[in-house]
């Protein structure tokens, strides 16, 4: 996969070579998100709402198989930073799922190193960004194992998790009827119930926001 390059858009930049203190000074006072990368501050851009209910979605699921199966595992939403230490990178998922003790990061005590499972959710302007260098990025943290990414322009999640050394096994759903298959919790997702209220034309998604 690509990892040329280290943010979706230039556009976002805001500062460079920035110290990971400077930027923690700044999200303390900022009302809005930023992610960092090897001294880059990049502002987040906005969600739509397709974006953030999925995302919800996404960590209510997660949330829900938590609690029945007892787990020792918890979930944390897109207010939860993610620090990748190879990469010195400081970053926002969708959800991410930590299964046994939290670990955190010297550099920043909020900021978890151990995640298993991340979901991104997609949007025009991150999707290449998310499926190559974020991946990359995100394949180098120990004991990370799946990768979700729900697209919300269309009904459509991929897949990857981690089987042994470097080998990943990727699933692509694309179809209402089906259920995804996340590994990290033993349980399947259906579809239709992530895209509740999407409305479809012979598959083909014919409004760009859905209602849940």
């Amino acid at each position: 996969m690509a990892s040329s390059e280290s943010n979706p858009s230039d556009d976002l930049l805001i500062r460079e070579a920035a110290t990971i203190e400077e930027y923690l000074a700044l999200e303390a006072q900022s009302e809005y998100k930023h992610e960092y990368h090897a001294g880059q501050v990049t502002a987040m851009s906005g969600g739509t709402l397709n974006h953030s209910r999925l995302g919800g979605r996404a960590f209510g699921f997660i949330r829900d198989r938590i609690r029945d199966r007892k787990s020792d595992c918890e979930v944390f939403n897109s207010d939860a930073r993610v620090y990748i230490p190879r990469q010195q990178r400081l970053v926002y998922p969708d959800a991410t799922l930590v299964c046994g003790p939290i670990q955190t990061a010297d550099e920043d005590p909020e900021a978890i190193i151990n995640p298993r499972l991340i979901v991104e959710v997609l949007s025009p302007s991150t999707e290449a960004h998310d499926r190559n260098a974020k991946f990359e990025a995100y394949v180098s943290l120990e004991g990370f194992h799946e990768y979700v990414l729900i697209d919300s322009q269309k009904p459509r999640v991929d897949v990857f998790f981690h089987q042994q050394a470097r080998t990943w096994q990727f699933c692509m759903y694309n179809n209402l009827e089906e259920s995804i298959r996340i590994h990290s919790l033993e349980a399947d997702w259906p579809m239709a119930e992530l895209y509740a209220g999407w409305e479809a034309s012979g598959g083909q998604a014919v409004r760009d926001t859905f209602l849940g």
